[in-house]
């Protein structure tokens, strides 16, 4: 249910996972790099214009306090909806996709979404984000690994955040 123009590439290296191609664009990525130690970079224009949607200031450091005000600020600002998934359109995981329906033209998003963005502007403001997959439980019964979650490092007091 959902369209996605990435091409899946195995990066040389001791990895545990692949990364798509088109989440490496803008990045500087040496050879044998991690890919926690890849970075993409969102565009400035984007980047301002998601901040200031949210009313956020443009220039944030890096820390717990800025982590929460982002997270409480988009969870207000952008809702979760599935109307595209409901009426059987398709969807694009592609973040130009995803800012043009989410910061440009006013609509919400699914988790795969709304975390994407979060992801990638976690990344351009300088945290050590990455994304998971998660599952949600809805009985008793397990379920495949269908949601996306971001996985926040912070070097300040060394803990993880969901």
């Amino acid at each position: 249910f959902f369209s996605s123009r990435r091409r899946h590439t195995r990066l040389q290296g001791d990895w545990s996972s692949d990364v798509c191609s088109s989440d490496l664009r803008g990045a500087r990525v040496e050879r044998n790099q991690p890919i926690s130690e890849v970075r993409v970079i969102m565009k400035k224009t984007d980047l301002n214009a998601y901040l200031t949607k949210l009313g956020l200031p443009r220039e944030l450091p890096a820390d717990l306090e800025t982590l929460h005000k982002v997270h409480v600020a988009q969870h207000r600002s952008l809702p979760f909806e599935n109307f595209d998934i409901a009426l059987q359109r398709g969807i694009s995981v592609e973040i130009e996709d995803i800012i043009q329906k989410t910061v440009y033209h006013s609509r919400g998003g699914y988790c795969f979404e709304l975390n994407g963005l979060m992801l990638e502007v976690l990344n351009t403001l300088g945290f050590e984000a990455r994304s998971l997959l998660g599952r949600v439980h809805v009985s008793g019964t397990p379920t495949g690994r269908s949601h996306q979650i971001t996985l926040v490092t912070l070097d300040e007091i060394g803990r993880a955040h969901v």
